[in-house]
This record gives C-alpha cells, structure tokens and sequence, in this order.
C-alpha cells in the first residue's frame, strides 16, 4: 500500500504498489514516509541471498517437494 520514495547513491527511485525493486548489495540507500505504506524490505548480510530449497512455486508460495 502506498508509494514508496526511495533515495539511493545513484538517484531517487518511486516504487509505486505491486513493483518490486532490488539494490545492490554496498549501495547506502534511504525510504521516505510521505504517506503511510506498507511492504517488504530485505537487507542480506553475509552470503549472497538464496531462496530455499522448496518445491515448485504453488498459489500459495513456495511448496514443499512432499506435497508433490
């Protein structure tokens, strides 16, 4: 829900609902609160970011092999 105003190194990004955006990994970034939003940010420390092991990807998410 809402816009998310995104200010990076390199500029300044406007995420509007339903987008996604990645940035990567070393670059300073902030997210401005202009109206109230809502919605997912993920920071990776360490390794590199690697989506589990799961079966394929079902209505639900990711499913487990034994459901298959």
């Amino acid at each position: 829900e809402g816009t998310h105003y995104v200010t990076t190194e390199l500029g300044k990004l406007v995420v509007k609902p339903r987008e996604i955006f990645v940035i990567p990994r070393g670059i300073k970034f902030s997210i401005d609160c202009i109206e109230p939003i809502r919605g997912y940010i993920v920071e990776v420390f360490g390794g590199h970011f690697k989506i589990p092991d799961l079966g394929p990807i079902g209505s639900n998410g990711l499913a487990n092999p034994r459901d298959f």
